[in-house]
């Protein structure tokens, strides 16, 4: 009887729950406080080919970098990847919410963030610069993700106009230097995608110096088969995703050394 009882209630919470947010209409959003750039646009650059095939042909590069301070830097501090404004859009998993950032985000966010995933990957950044790791901040971010509103079955976007402002007010070790973090939007159980922002930052002054924006929506054909779980899952799904490996950032490098980087609107 209790556990019927235990059932009955659960069951109640969660479609009141999936109720309450078709009927609202909008998202709790973690960065409704920061305010929108409105002069960000995204574009594209010629000669993009290989970001096309990863993710599709869409508007997803911003620079304002005039005194390219990335493009002559000799050193890169990679700061890993940012969970705090994060959403997981999975109806399967919304009534588990709590119990999911609780148990099992702490195991993606540390897998993804884990020092000793990078060697392997730190000499393909950037080539020609120095790579070094500093995720001690992303490790943790998890944290600051709404236990009850970061699960939703609605579309979430952080609009790209925002991106300047969550990194100013993401509080950096660094105080000099350029970086490079990744800002987290969603993992997708309903669209089987991850997105995010790629971006790189001038510790000085917080400024971002370039965006790139992903979508990559083939992690079912990449995880299923990989790991097994809800950890496994999402880690395998972040990892295929190119969290590390910035085609955009490296493209611009070799296209900006050679003279024929040139954006274009669409």
């Amino acid at each position: 009887m209790i556990l019927r009882t235990t059932s009955f209630i659960i069951s109640l919470l969660y479609y009141s729950s999936l109720n309450a947010q078709v009927t609202s209409g909008s998202v709790d959003s973690p960065v409704a406080e920061f305010k929108i750039d409105s002069t960000i646009e995204l574009s594209r650059f010629k000669k993009d080919n290989e970001y096309v095939s990863n993710y599709g042909a869409r508007p997803h590069f911003y620079i304002n970098d005039p005194e390219k301070k990335f493009l002559n830097c000799k050193q890169v501090t990679y700061v890993g990847v940012v969970f705090s404004y994060m959403k997981l859009v999975s109806e399967r998993d919304l009534p588990k919410a709590g119990i999911i950032k609780e148990k099992y985000l702490p195991v993606v966010a540390y897998n993804i963030n884990h020092y000793e995933n990078m060697p392997k990957y730190r000499y393909n950044f950037f080539k020609g610069k120095e790579t070094i790791d500093s995720m001690d901040l992303s490790v943790t971010s998890y944290k600051a993700v709404d236990a009850e509103s970061w699960v939703t079955i609605q579309d979430y976007k952080i609009e790209p106009g925002k991106i300047p402002a969550i990194i100013r007010h993401l509080q950096f070790p660094q105080k000099e230097g350029i970086g490079a973090i990744f800002v987290l939007e969603t993992c997708s159980k309903t669209d089987g995608a991850v997105s995010g922002y790629w971006v790189i930052l001038d510790f000085a002054d917080r400024k971002t110096l370039l965006m790139d924006y992903i979508i990559y929506s083939k992690v079912h054909v990449q995880s299923d088969a990989i790991l097994s779980g809800w950890p496994g899952y999402w880690v395998a799904a972040i990892h295929s995703a190119g969290v590390y490996e910035p085609v955009s950032f490296q493209k611009y490098l070799e296209l900006e050394k050679k003279g024929q980087f040139e954006m274009i609107s669409n």
